[in-house]
């Protein structure tokens, strides 16, 4: 595990921090995260992660997502082959941009709370929300998959190029509201998951 500039060791939590995955295996637990709401603008899961074939699973105490300056969201990047987890509750003081362009998927499993937590969903990459997961904020996927599993809940989902996937019944009213699908520029389309 890297981040920025610290090799094999968990930094000082901070608005400018990058968490970056790469060859080695690791859990990041609340032994190795001891504060709660640990602040980073990024985590990114690097292609290095497939030539040993490791997967990483981030526990325990909430991760807070800050903004970096006046204009870098927050983001988890999937840029692997291999699959994911963050099973840590996310804390989204900024929107949260979910990107990458990795094969492997990207479980979000942990609660989602804070003043704003929007998702914007973009490249390739696929991401689920499992029935653990609420989110108050809207959910744009401009492209790649979202998958919500069992009782996975977000509110507003708008389609704009990405696909939404359920392994269950997707019940919902076209429209601009709370709890509506909207299709925006670029469309998008529904698949089943599971």
């Amino acid at each position: 595990m890297a981040a920025t500039g610290t090799t094999n060791s968990v930094p000082a939590d901070s608005q400018n921090t990058i968490l970056v995955f790469g060859a080695r295996a690791a859990t990041l637990t609340t032994a190795t995260n001891p504060t709660a709401n640990f602040t980073v603008n990024g985590i990114t899961f690097e292609s290095a992660t497939d030539a040993s074939g490791t997967s990483f699973t981030i526990d325990g105490s909430n991760i807070d997502f800050r903004k970096r300056g006046a204009s870098t969201d927050p983001s988890i990047t999937q840029n692997s082959a291999k699959d994911h987890t963050i099973s840590a509750g996310l804390s989204l003081s900024d929107p949260l941009n979910l990107n990458g362009n990795g094969a492997g998927l990207i479980t979000l499993a942990g609660a989602w709370t804070g003043a704003n937590n929007d998702i914007t969903k973009s490249g390739s990459s696929s991401y689920l929300i499992t029935k653990d997961a609420t989110s108050a904020g809207k959910v744009t996927i401009n492209g790649g998959t979202v998958a919500l599993s069992g009782t996975g809940a977000v509110n507003l989902l708008e389609l704009r190029g990405g696909v939404i996937a359920t392994s269950g019944t997707f019940s919902r009213s076209l429209g601009t509201g709370s709890t509506n699908v909207n299709f925006g520029a670029g469309g998008g389309g529904f698949a089943a998951y599971g």
